[in-house]
């Protein structure tokens, strides 16, 4: 009974120690469900953000002509990514132009949504009046940044990329392949697309068009590897002219537009050529500027393109391009690229250092 009496006391305070360890060993797993529906809320949040983005970007570029077909669309990829995919993606303009990428897909993680990256599976297909582009390829992937400022960053990479081309003014289709293409492009440090200027690097590794080989010296065929780093000045102003690219071309001279090229570089087996420069249009929108050149074995293709030896000023650019000199022998390193004579173009004409290139004309662009 004193046992009993003495005991009696302490019931209360057990049972209050119960239901406190109680709490404690639940209070975890209420937390992670408030937090897997605060997360579930959010997702779907979004996700109908990006629905109603992309219904009104699709109605923005219907009012402007451009007609996008995105076939069994679906918006997916909970609880950490919004993927948007499409079973067919295609575009139809009012000016003729049609444009089919087959299935595409489209992802950003949710905590970074204006990184997305982009998958195309193709085959694309390009119908205009003018004629029609068909090309495949392995992998297509880009990377598209979006800083609130419009597309900011841009980075597309392809591989083993096929291409034709076919049009009524061809005699026959064209066909290019490649190993790998890259595109990346983005304002100039330290701007904006709005206030600066727009860098892009062209990339492509064992080029080839088999169709041109026969129309081209030994020495230009075979593979070819091709390295373009542009800086393109005043792009906003390309798009004043709309859809017409003369009053664009006008429009972003007018504004002092020239494109500055940090280095054009093709290099095949037996041949090299590196351009560096800056280019613009004159008054009568012909191109003018000057290009630093330098290269090897380029003189048999200028001589072919020429039209052969015999005339002075073909001998004397030749010579300037380093004449015949033979390739390489196999095994052997290529010989370094020698300085070219300047390529100067002005009102019409192309010089070569001082001597003007004969029969060569540069006529208005428009």
């Amino acid at each position: 009974m004193t046992t009993r009496d003495g005991d009696a006391p302490d019931a209360p305070a057990r049972k209050a120690t119960r239901r406190g360890s109680r709490f404690w060993l639940f209070a975890p797993f209420v937390l992670l469900a408030l937090v897997v529906i605060g997360w579930s809320a959010a997702w779907f949040a979004i996700r109908e953000r990006v629905v109603v983005e992309l219904d009104g970007l699709l109605g923005v570029e219907e009012t402007l002509g451009r007609s996008w077909t995105c076939a069994d669309r679906r918006v997916a990829g909970f609880p950490f990514r919004i993927e948007v995919s499409c079973g067919r993606l295609a575009l139809a303009t009012a000016d003729g132009l049609t444009l089919d990428l087959g299935p595409a897909q489209a992802l950003a993680q949710i905590y970074q949504p204006r990184h997305a990256i982009v998958n195309v599976a193709g085959p694309l297909g390009v119908e205009t009046p003018e004629g029609r582009v068909a090309a495949q390829w392995e992998l297509l992937e880009a990377s598209v940044r979006n800083l609130g400022r419009g597309t900011e960053q841009l980075a597309i990479v392809v591989e083993a990329p096929r291409a034709t081309i076919s049009a009524p003014a061809l005699p026959a289709p064209v066909e290019a392949n490649a190993a790998r293409a890259e595109l990346y492009a983005r304002p100039s440090p330290g701007t904006t697309l709005a206030t600066g200027a727009l860098d892009a690097v062209m990339r492509a590794e064992a080029l080839e068009v088999p169709g041109l080989a026969v129309a081209l010296p030994e020495a230009a065929r075979g593979p070819a590897d091709i390295e373009v780093q542009l800086r393109l000045h005043a792009p906003r102003a390309l798009a004043r002219g709309g859809d017409d690219p003369a009053l664009a071309a006008r429009a972003w001279r007018d504004a002092g537009g020239r494109l500055e090229i940090g280095v054009v570089a093709v290099e095949t087996g037996s041949a090299a050529l590196q351009l560096s420069g800056e280019l613009a249009l004159d008054a009568m929108d012909r191109p003018e500027g000057r290009i630093e050149a330098s290269g090897r074995g380029l003189g048999p293709i200028v001589q072919a393109a020429l039209g052969g030896r015999g005339d002075f000023m073909v001998d004397a650019i030749v010579a300037a391009l380093g004449g015949d000199a033979p390739p390489a022998a196999d095994g052997e390193p290529a010989p370094e690229l020698r300085p070219l004579p300047p390529l100067r173009i002005a009102e019409g004409r192309v010089f070569v250092g001082p001597i003007p290139v004969p029969r060569v004309s540069v006529p208005p662009l428009f």
